[in-house]
């Protein structure tokens, strides 16, 4: 199924056609794996088909985007969030609550920014001793290159969880990786499909680029080499969010349990998938999560400057995990939905927006 958004229409001397911006298209009707309670049949059938049909009629319609916030001089706010589908209860900025603040929307991957970096390093081959000690490194990468990031906290009763499932069981999801290489490999071969905006003849830019050789056997391998090396570890989230806490990032407490009915994967630049909007359209009855791609594609290209093959492995790292969450938080019944720009620009505009850092 597949729909044509567009905000104007041109009318035209023997038809009228519309101008297109972006296309949404429901891709799967879930994943081939997946032992994780978040079970998208299941919730769908408690919100009921009205709730649900309004969900997915949304999904298709140009308001299920809306644009990344800006900061105080109207640049992109350079920064990130988790997918988690949950409405935000409040914000802090590092362990300080923040009062009459404006929930701005942010760019969205599993686990924020350097659960993202952790993957890149896994599926490289270059995370080595305790994953704690691999999260520290992958913070302080993200410091170094001037990559901003965030994460987000929720409600659990274990002190050392904190309530962010791409960081508590990141451990679970890493092995998932390895566990799944073959399901996981089957859908990076959907996704370079449905993701493609290249036509045959054109030299292959932007994400194509970072798919055009698969690293994905290699990538799951690593996965699995490290997974079986750190069964057993201690491992708590909370330290990692302290961490985060103490550089004095955006966190977003969450509130409420998840009921997550799909998936949603976003490759139009600068916009993300409007949640809050899913959560009142649905009565508070279905949530969806959400993974802006392109933000996966600017954390590989700065992570990784002038090297080609560097930020393809990343890429495609961060996608293999982000799957391996996937696996571990549900049960591989949500379906699964992707929205891209129609095509490509040819070239990026001579003077781009400069991102700017919190």
């Amino acid at each position: 199924m597949e729909l044509r958004i567009g905000k104007d229409a041109v009318s035209g001397n023997e038809r009228d056609t519309m101008q297109v911006e972006y296309v949404a298209e429901r891709i799967a009707e879930g994943l081939p794996f997946g032992t994780g309670d978040i079970d998208g049949v299941a919730i769908a059938e408690a919100a009921g088909p009205e709730v649900m049909t309004a969900v997915d009629k949304l999904i298709m319609s140009p308001e299920i985007l809306v644009d990344v916030s800006t900061d105080s001089d109207g640049h992109m706010i350079d920064d990130d969030g988790c997918g988690d589908g949950r409405i935000t209860d409040f914000i802090k900025r590092g362990r300080d609550k923040l009062v009459n603040v404006v929930n701005k929307h942010r760019a969205k991957v599993f686990g924020g920014g350097s659960a993202m970096t952790m993957a890149d390093m896994v599926g490289s081959g270059e995370a080595t001793g305790p994953l704690r000690g691999v999260f520290s490194k992958a913070i302080n990468t993200l410091l170094k290159e001037q990559i901003n990031f965030g994460a987000h906290t929720g409600i659990t009763q274990d002190t050392n969880s904190c309530g962010c499932g791409a960081v508590d069981k990141s451990p679970a999801a890493i092995v998932a990786v390895g566990t799944n290489a073959e399901g996981i490999r089957g859908v990076f071969s959907l996704l370079t499909q449905k993701f493609s905006s290249a036509k045959s003849d054109q030299p292959k830019t932007g994400i194509d680029a970072l798919l055009a050789t698969d690293y994905s056997m290699e990538i799951t391998d690593n996965f699995r080499r490290y997974g079986e090396t750190i069964k057993g570890q201690e491992f708590h989230g909370m330290d990692v969010m302290n961490e985060i806490a103490d550089w004095g990032k955006i966190i977003k407490e969450l509130e409420g349990g998840h009921l997550e009915a799909r998936i949603l994967l976003n490759l139009v630049r600068g916009k993300t998938v409007d949640q809050g909007l899913v959560h009142k359209v649905s009565g508070g009855k279905a949530d969806v999560f959400a993974v802006d791609v392109w933000r996966l594609q600017d954390l590989a290209e700065r992570l990784h400057p002038e090297n080609v093959t560097a930020q393809q492995r990343a890429f495609q790292s961060m996608l293999a995990y982000t799957l391996g969450v996937a696996a571990v938080l549900t049960s591989g019944k949500l379906p699964v939905y992707v929205i891209k720009p129609v095509e490509e620009p040819a070239h990026k505009a001579e003077h781009e927006p400069a991102l700017a850092a919190l």
